[in-house]
C-alpha cells in the first residue's frame, strides 16, 4: 500500500523487518534507515574543508564546521571549534570521531570528540591524532586525515566531489580531441558556401589537411582510448565501458599493469612518490592510462623508474590536496602527465 506523511501517525507498529511504521507517518528510526540507504556513512564534504582537523597553536587544534552521518543520523558542527589537549610524558593517540548511541539516535557528548579508541560499529572518525611524548606543540605530521578513509570514515558525497574535479579534465581532453580534428582551413568556410580563396592556408594550432588524411590506426585507437577515459570520469559510460575503479594507497607506490584506467588515490600527511616502472619490468598494455589523486596533505610526485615522464614545464608534483592528474603511456618507456601539477 502507499504511505503518506512522516510525523503525524496515531498508530505505530513494528514490522518483521524491524522497521517501525505508523498509519500516517514514519518514526525517526524509519527516516534514519531510509536516509542511510541513500547516503551511507561518512562526512558531507561540501565544502571540502568540512570537519577538517588542523593545528592551531600549541596543544590546540581546530575542527572545521561540517556534518557527518552514521546509520542515517546526522551530527552537525555549526561552526569552527577548537579542541585543546594536554602534554604527557608518554605518547598519546586520539580518534576524533562522532560516536552514535544507536538506541537513542543521539551522538555521545553531542559533538565530534577525541576518543582514545575507535569503535567501528558506532564511530565516524574524521582524523587520527598521535601526540608524541612530552610534546608542547601539535604539528601537521601528528594528524592523519581520515575523512576519505572508508575503514574509519568514508564520505557521503565522495564520488560527486571527485567527479566534479575530474569532469574539468575530461572537458579539456574532449576540447583537445575536437580541436585536433578540425580541418586546417575550417575558418575560411562561408555559411552554406564553398571555400574562400584563402582555403589553402592553415589555421594556427590545427593539424594540417595532409596530416588528417593519413592518421594512423594507432592514433585512432589512442583517440578512442582518450574518449573512453573522458566518458568514465564524467559519468557517461558506454555499455562496454566501466566507471573508474579506485585504488587506495598510503605510501610510496610503483604502478602495475593492473591499474589500467583506475584512479590511484594516495592519502598521507608526508611526501610520497608514485613510480612508473620500465616496460620490460611492468608489461604495461598498449594505450595504458590511469589517474592519480592526492587526498592527503603530503605532496605526491610522479617519478620514472627508468622511464621518461613528460609534462608541461616539467612539473611532476600534484599541485594541491584533492587534485587529480591523468598519466598516459605514449611510447614504450615514455609517459605524458596532464592536470593540476606544480614544480
Amino acid at each position: 500500500m502507499a504511505r503518506e506523511g512522516f510525523f503525524d501517525s496515531t498508530e505505530v507498529e513494528t514490522l518483521e523487518s524491524g522497521l517501525v511504521v505508523g498509519d500516517k507517518a514514519e518514526s525517526s528510526d524509519f527516516l534514519a534507515k531510509s536516509l542511510y540507504t541513500v547516503l551511507g556513512d561518512g562526512v558531507t564534504l561540501d565544502p571540502t574543508s568540512s570537519l577538517l582537523v588542523a593545528p592551531k597553536t600549541g596543544m590546540t587544534v581546530t575542527l572545521k564546521a561540517g556534518a557527518l552521518w552514521k546509520d542515517g543520523y546526522m551530527l552537525w558542527e555549526e561552526e569552527d571549534r577548537d579542541i585543546t589537549f594536554s602534554s604527557d610524558p608518554g605518547e598519546q593517540t586520539f580518534y576524533i570521531s562522532g560516536r552514535l548511541d544507536e538506541p537513542s539516535g543521539e551522538f555521545t557528548n553531542n559533538e565530534v570528540y577525541p576518543y582514545s579508541d575507535f569503535v567501528a560499529a558506532t564511530d565516524i572518525c574524521v582524523a587520527k591524532l598521535v601526540i608524541t611524548a612530552a610534546a608542547v606543540t601539535i604539528t601537521d605530521a601528528m594528524i592523519t586525515d581520515y575523512r576519505y578513509n572508508e575503514t574509519y570514515c568514508g564520505t557521503v558525497d565522495l564520488y560527486r566531489t571527485q567527479l566534479k574535479a575530474l569532469a574539468a579534465e575530461a572537458q579539456a581532453l574532449i576540447d583537445d580531441l575536437i580541436g585536433e580534428a578540425v580541418p586546417a582551413h575550417a575558418s575560411t568556410h562561408a555559411v552554406g558556401g564553398a571555400d574562400s580563396a584563402a582555403a589553402t592556408s592553415e589555421v594556427t594550432g590545427f593539424v594540417s589537411t595532409a596530416e588528417q588524411t593519413s592518421i594512423s590506426d594507432a592514433h585512432q585507437t589512442q583517440a578512442r582510448t582518450n574518449i573512453s577515459a573522458a566518458k568514465a570520469v564524467s559519468g557517461v559510460i558506454d555499455a562496454e565501458e566501466s566507471a573508474v575503479v579506485v585504488v587506495e594507497k598510503t605510501d610510496n607506490y610503483t604502478v602495475t599493469a593492473a591499474e589500467n584506467g583506475k584512479d590511484i588515490q594516495i592519502t598521507s600527511a608526508d611526501a610520497k612518490i608514485l613510480t612508473i616502472d620500465t616496460q620490460a619490468n611492468a608489461s604495461y598494455p598498449t594505450n595504458f592510462y590511469f589517474f592519480v589523486s592526492r587526498l592527503g596533505a603530503g605532496t605526491v610526485t610522479i617519478a620514472g623508474g627508468g622511464t621518461t615522464i613528460r609534462s608541461a614545464g616539467s612539473r611532476l608534483k600534484i599541485a594541491e590536496q584533492y587534485a587529480t592528474v591523468l598519466v598516459r603511456k605514449t611510447a614504450s618507456d615514455e609517459w605524458l602527465v596532464t592536470g593540476a601539477l606544480s614544480a
